[in-house]
């Protein structure tokens, strides 16, 4: 009990001669560029998680269509080419993911670049304009983690056959691309009602 006392009192002596500069907080300008300078490499690691789980994903799917090609030499009834499919659809989604999301905000919002805001980013440029990026840029994030959910829900509804499973992925996949363009959303919203 003592020698845990002085260890932990040695340990604490070195924190008394810190500098004052040390011990203050960081004032938020700096949380917000720090945050922002985190995000972008989140997003990269979400990527490369996907295309991890892409390459996973070919090797099930090719891996379902040995067995389905098995079964259907022994004249099985029970062989079933939907589960396989599935998984290569979703693999190649997982591979080429920049290209796969490029595709559906074209479809749904007319152009793929969520950083074309036009009149947004010339109102974030007031008092609280590098809060409004930084939230703008946790969105997205959670958008790309929404979307890769979404494509991977639907990749698990295979394997178990579940029907809810198609429903929650598809509602993930659409969630995340609204979020990944946010201020697009905020505009539609916006337009369609009026405000």
């Amino acid at each position: 009990m003592l020698a845990t006392r002085l260890i932990s009192l040695s340990l604490l002596i070195p924190l008394c001669f810190l500098p004052e500069t040390a011990w203050a907080a960081p004032d938020l300008k700096e949380i917000l560029r720090n945050l922002a300078r985190t995000i972008g490499p989140l997003q990269q690691m979400v990527t490369g998680f996907a295309y991890v789980m892409g390459m996973a994903f070919i090797f099930r799917g090719l891996y379902k269509l040995k067995i389905y090609g098995d079964l259907r030499t022994m004249m099985s009834s029970q062989a079933s080419l939907g589960e396989p499919i599935t998984y290569l659809v979703v693999a190649a989604v997982f591979i080429f993911i920049p290209t796969a999301m490029d595709i559906m905000m074209q479809s749904t919002f007319g152009y793929t670049s969520p950083l074309a805001y036009g009149e947004w980013s010339a109102t974030a440029n007031g008092q609280y304009g590098d809060a409004l990026r930084v939230a703008l840029m946790v969105v997205q994030l959670f958008g790309v983690i929404a979307f890769v959910r979404g494509w991977m829900l639907i990749g698990r509804q295979a394997q178990h056959g579940m029907q809810s499973g198609m429903g929650k992925g598809i509602a993930h996949i659409i969630g995340g691309l609204f979020a990944i363009n946010i201020v697009g959303t905020a505009t539609i919203i916006q337009n369609t009602l009026g405000l």
